[in-house]
């Protein structure tokens, strides 16, 4: 989606990448970036450059992890992982505090953290 010529959503979907193209982290006015069905295993540590996301499909995967410096993307409210090769929550997850849906059907999950650990922003009032 373009607004005022500016990058506001990338589509990645279906290409059958293994790991984000580097250019993608040039594109910092993104507020949605869906990469659903391809090949990722994980994110790219330098995805907090994205600062203004505000959602990310990642569903029908490989992801097995995410990295730590996920948890600076301080705008992100939704985050689907659905159908990937999660076996626990990565631990990143209950410090992104700005989420507000998390999508983890038809992953592998063993364990759940304590909701104790969940950013009270998981607990609408």
């Amino acid at each position: 989606r373009c607004k005022e010529g500016q990058l506001t959503g990338l589509d990645l979907s279906n290409l059958v990448l293994r790991e984000l193209p580097s250019s993608t982290l040039n594109f910092k006015n993104i507020t949605e970036m869906f990469v659903y069905k391809n090949k990722l295993s994980t994110f790219p540590t330098e995805i907090y450059r994205l600062c203004n996301l505000r959602t990310i499909g990642a569903a029908e995967n490989n992801i097995t992890d995410l990295p730590a410096e996920m948890a600076q993307l301080r705008k992100l409210e939704v985050l689907d992982l659905r159908h990937n090769k999660l076996t626990d929550i990565p631990a990143v997850i209950y410090r992104i505090t700005s989420l507000r849906k998390l999508f983890l059907n038809f992953n592998k999950l063993t364990s759940i953290a304590p909701l104790s650990s969940c950013p009270s922003s998981f607990f609408p009032v």
